[in-house]
């Protein structure tokens, strides 16, 4: 992981929308940020990332697990309930919050999203599974 931080931020009175999300990407992608597309939301980049970085990536609710993955989490953010903000998190933790002055105040995870490789997944869809086969043996 390369550390990326955020050019944009949130600003409810004037409508902006921070990029913390497109700088925890850059960060974990190891690229700069203007080299990725600015959107406010991870299904708006999951066309980007299967096209360019063959990865694909999942909303999962809740906090992520502490197996030495890298996993960009979403949070509530005090004052500010329309937005949250993204952070990277690493075993239990924060490690790279893309915000440089950190005057928000995070309240809590609400979900993360694992980058899983479409070259794992693609492997993952043939294995086969053993002891579990159909009468015929045949895949469905």
């Amino acid at each position: 992981m390369k550390r990326v931080y955020q050019t944009i931020h949130t600003d409810i009175e004037t409508g902006t929308i921070g990029n913390c999300l497109q700088a925890c990407l850059a960060s974990l992608l190891e690229v700069p940020l203007e080299s990725l597309p600015f959107f406010y939301r991870m299904d708006l980049y999951k066309p980007h990332l299967k096209e360019k970085h063959n990865l694909s990536v999942y909303r999962i609710e809740g906090y992520p697990p502490r197996d030495g993955n890298y996993y960009i989490v979403g949070y509530d953010v005090k004052g500010i309930k329309e937005i949250g903000h993204c952070v990277i998190w690493r075993n239990g933790r924060i490690v790279h919050d893309p915000k440089r002055n950190r005057k928000h105040r995070l309240l809590k995870a609400h979900s993360y999203y694992p980058l899983i490789s479409r070259d794992v997944i693609y492997d993952w869809m043939l294995t086969p599974v053993v002891g579990d086969a159909s009468s015929d043996d045949q895949p469905y």
